[in-house]
């Protein structure tokens, strides 16, 4: 959103020459989003499941790793809390 009385550029700038942007170029974008979308879906059914499994009473393996309930991401512990373990 441009400030308010910042002039307002609309189309190329007369002085540099047009390139067009394939569309291979744009099938590779559409690609990548399509894997962003795939890949954040997964994540949420994989941190459903986690959710689920701790809910009925499932424990977590001890290690370096943890599941955050309030982020709802793993994440890995600190090495100070990890000593503690």
């Amino acid at each position: 959103m441009p400030l308010r009385g910042a002039p307002v550029v609309s189309g190329p700038d007369p002085g540099r020459t047009q390139a067009q942007i394939s569309q291979e170029r744009l099938r590779r974008g559409a690609e990548l989003l399509a894997a962003e979308w795939n890949a954040i879906r997964a994540r949420q059914e994989f941190a459903l499941q986690i959710e689920r499994e701790l809910a009925e009473g499932a424990g977590l393996e001890p290690g370096e790793l943890t599941f955050d309930s309030e982020l709802k991401l793993v994440r890995r512990i600190a090495a100070r809390a990890q000593t503690a373990l």
